[in-house]
């Protein structure tokens, strides 16, 4: 079964197969983790970002390999579309895809590390519940068990926060979304 939880933390120091890095179409230098990451990575996300290789459009996904840069094997960057027309619907699709991009090239436990999107009116705990049903829909595989079935690879998925103010509101809205997900999925198996 699948562990989907909130954290507070350093997204670059946990040890995972993946960390998921939103980045926007719209905005030529990166900002938050995202420019973390790059700092990190000697700049290797801006020269892909200037060879249009990452371009931030809505549920793109390029998987970049650290190579022993940062704690996280592998950085998920997950396109967001354009910076004024984002919504929280937005951000489960796009987090959607990464889950199943990740789940697909057999990461077990990732990570998923969001900037404030309260400017554009997207509140800590919506976040929250975004990432929650990503990971659960995402993820979720309708199968009959038989002998022999082999499951999914991905085991957790982590929303880190940095803001411990933040932490729990957005803990609050992650497990509700959470309690009716994972009785969705198992009343369809």
């Amino acid at each position: 079964m699948l562990k989907v939880q909130v954290s507070v933390g350093d997204p670059l120091a946990l040890e995972r197969d993946a960390l998921v890095v939103a980045v926007t179409e719209d905005e030529e230098r990166f900002k938050g983790v995202a420019a973390k990451v790059d700092r990190k990575l000697n700049g290797q996300l801006k020269k892909l970002r200037e060879w249009k290789e990452v371009k931030g459009k809505l549920g793109e996904v390029t998987v970049v390999h650290t190579l022993g840069l940062m704690q996280p094997r592998r950085i998920a960057l997950v396109g967001l579309g354009k910076r004024k027309e984002l919504d929280a619907e937005k951000v489960r699709r796009s987090i959607g895809s990464a889950v199943k991009a990740l789940n697909k090239i057999g990461c077990e436990h990732i990570a998923v590390a969001l900037d404030d999107f309260s400017e554009e009116g997207i509140a800590p705990e919506a976040l929250g519940r975004a990432v929650a049903e990503a990971a659960i829909l995402a993820s979720y595989q309708y199968r009959r068990k038989s002998a022999g079935d082999e499951e999914a690879n991905l085991r957790s998925v982590e929303l880190v926060t940095a803001n411990r103010r933040s932490a729990a509101e957005v803990r609050k809205e992650f497990n509700s979304a959470l309690f009716w997900l994972m009785r969705l999925t198992s009343l369809a198996t």
